[in-house]
């Protein structure tokens, strides 16, 4: 990720599903992705997000860490595939959202939000056994989160981030 294998200016989209938490660079990889996408070029992003209840399910039950205080960067702390900070998307596009403009002003956020508050967790999401495995209840959890969702910022476990280069 910090030395895409792309010629300059060959990508329109660049999409990461729970990704940008474990590069232990990331505004070397964003300084790729400016280089690799093309004119109004995206990034697509769904990455943890940082609410109330996420802070609590991410900080006692998920075995990544979840550092809003942290920068940037990644301390070594293991392989490359389980070091991670999964507050480093709040940390680059909410906390820091000033500075990231500022090292990347061709880049524009141009949608950001948090959805999914408790399908993650009942669906197994934490281990390989989900906890429901049954149609009825992913319907009851997709009611529920239809309910929940004029309070996605204070309960979202995930956020989509929609970038758009300049």
């Amino acid at each position: 990720a910090e030395s895409l294998p792309f010629s300059n200016k060959s990508l329109d989209v660049i999409i990461l599903l729970n990704v940008i938490h474990h590069i232990s660079n990331s505004e070397k990889f964003l300084s790729e992705c400016h280089r690799v996408l093309k004119h109004d070029g995206h990034i697509l992003l769904i990455e943890p997000a940082n609410t109330w209840f996420s802070r609590i399910i991410y900080k006692n039950f998920h075995h990544e860490d979840f550092d809003e205080n942290a920068g940037w960067h990644l301390e070594k702390k293991g392989g490359r595939l389980s070091n991670a900070n999964q507050a480093i998307p709040y940390i680059i596009f909410e906390r820091d959202l000033k500075i990231f403009k500022e090292k990347f002003p061709d880049f524009s956020l141009t949608k950001k939000y948090k959805f999914k508050p408790i399908h993650y967790v009942l669906s197994g999401g934490f281990s390989y056994d989900p906890i429901f495995n049954n149609r009825f209840f992913y319907k009851i959890i997709k009611i529920i989160e239809l309910i929940l969702y004029p309070f996605n910022n204070f309960v979202g476990l995930f956020m989509f981030i929609k970038i758009k280069k300049n």
